[in-house]
């Protein structure tokens, strides 16, 4: 069988792309308020889901506390590394 006349003769390898280390957030302060704002979310929706004002409210304010607790445990040093 002939190989047609512009078909490469070799197989091409393309360049490795470059590697990237990008840290994503991983860090303590992330992890924190990510997970107080999840749980404050469930908590938000059995609060609703069981007529539960005060269940509710408490779920709003764990999501706040979380919101909050994220930027001030970054400033305090528990923030990604990157740019170190």
């Amino acid at each position: 069988m002939t190989q047609a006349p512009h078909a490469p003769q070799h197989p091409t390898r393309l360049p490795e792309p470059p590697e990237v280390h990008e840290d994503h957030g991983h860090s303590t302060a992330a992890w924190t308020g990510t997970i107080l704002m999840i749980v404050g979310s469930v908590v938000i929706a059995l609060g609703i889901v069981l007529p539960n004002d005060v269940m509710t409210y408490a779920g709003v304010a764990l999501t706040v506390v979380g919101a909050l607790a994220w930027p001030i445990m970054a400033k305090m040093g528990f923030g990604s590394k990157h740019g170190q």
